[in-house]
């Protein structure tokens, strides 16, 4: 195991998954972003589930998609003297921005985003386009396009503290601002209820766990996303 600033160093696990009957697709996000400036850590973890037949709403350069379903745990400091709370469904300010799925098709970045919280998948794999009518249904279509130099994965905690990582180079201080330190997991797949929480252990998505998700964990982590 490698570690960054103390914490266990994680990469993107993306879960195979046969096919279901609903297309609903699952994004579970969960961190911990280490600021030295202003010497916080701020914990992040929310599940969104999105219906892939859900036609989305043109904003400009952006793409956008509403979820069925956002569990989250509010942003939170280790200094601070306010409890983590859970946020379901979260609840927002008309004038902050909504919880969503965006594909801005102007910088080809995808944005998983909660009130406070966003993962950016910059140049995924997938046909994201400006004319798409429906979410991928494949979870492998939201992984990195390697083919892109410039393709990262990034957590932004609370807009402020952001930790990123490459394939080229793992983890990195995602802004000289205030250099943050910290690691991430994000799991991405199909689920049939979008109201029952899915095992992040179940890699092949069977409903069982067993040496079949044992191997295809080693299948990750043997090319490099442990």
């Amino acid at each position: 195991m490698k570690f960054v600033s103390a914490f266990i160093v994680s990469v993107i696990g993306l879960c195979s998954s046969v096919v279901l009957a609903q297309p609903y697709i699952e994004f579970h996000v969960q961190g911990q972003v280490h600021d030295s400036v202003n010497q916080n850590v701020v914990h992040v973890e929310y599940r969104m589930v999105f219906d892939t037949s859900a036609p989305p709403s043109l904003l400009g350069t952006t793409v956008n998609f509403e979820p069925v379903l956002v569990e989250a745990i509010q942003s939170g400091m280790s200094a601070s003297t306010s409890p983590l709370v859970l946020q379901d469904p979260v609840l927002f300010d008309p004038d902050s921005p909504a919880n969503r799925l965006l594909y801005d098709f102007a910088t080809g970045e995808l944005v998983i985003q909660t009130l406070l919280d966003q993962l950016r998948i910059s140049h995924p794999v997938g046909n994201f386009h400006s004319m798409m009518t429906s979410l991928p249904d494949d979870p492998n279509d939201y992984a990195l396009d390697l083919n892109e130099p410039g393709a990262s994965i990034t957590l932004v905690a609370g807009f402020f503290n952001q930790i990123g990582w490459t394939p080229s180079q793992g983890f990195y201080d995602a802004t000289s601002n205030n250099r943050s330190k910290g690691s991430f997991t994000t799991s991405i797949q199909l689920v049939e209820n979008p109201n029952t929480e899915q095992c992040d252990a179940d890699f092949n998505n069977d409903g069982s766990l067993n040496f079949l998700d044992i191997s295809a964990y080693l299948q990750l982590y043997g090319d490099g996303c442990p």
